[in-house]
């Protein structure tokens, strides 16, 4: 029988977090790497692509935004944050954007209707959500947009 420490059972579940992370979906697309900010226990800030958690050498394998490759020691690592889209504020932004969109469509069509009223709107409604969706994607590297959550190690004080 193996017995594991509590601490090798840690890395092994993040590792496991980060494959899933990072890996194939189950319908074919392969995933962006995983942006990752890693508090050393130094206390610099790193931020870089997460690509895999090397068990055997103890390691964190990735890339950094020039594409240079980055090793980085797990003994070095206080925490492993993960960005993660706020998904309230890119609703609101999504349903805003759709709302404007109707309430342009049925304004821009209100003295000559091309369709009806009802149809006008729901037309500007879908030209609205089209825009939200296209302003959503343009805006998704907004910090506003998105929050570190903790997957590793213990959060900073």
């Amino acid at each position: 029988m193996i017995v594991r420490s509590f601490e090798q059972f840690h890395l092994e579940q993040f590792a496991h977090a980060v494959e899933r992370a990072v890996g194939p979906l189950r319908s074919g697309w392969i995933q962006d790497p995983l942006r990752v900010r890693v508090l050393t226990k130094d206390g610099q800030q790193l931020e870089f692509r997460l690509v895999e958690v090397d068990l055997y050498d103890r390691e964190l394998v990735g890339t950094r935004f020039d594409r240079s490759p980055i090793r980085l020691p797990l003994a070095n690592v206080q925490t492993v944050f993960r960005r993660h889209p706020h998904v309230p504020r890119l609703l609101l932004s999504w349903f805003s954007w759709t709302a404007a969109g109707a309430w342009g469509g049925f304004l821009l069509t209100s003295g000559h209707h091309w369709l009806t009223p009802g149809l006008d709107t729901f037309v500007g409604a879908c030209c609205g959500a089209v825009a939200a969706g296209a302003l959503s994607w343009l805006l998704r590297d907004w910090r506003a947009m998105y929050r570190w959550v903790a997957i590793y190690g213990s959060p900073a004080a």
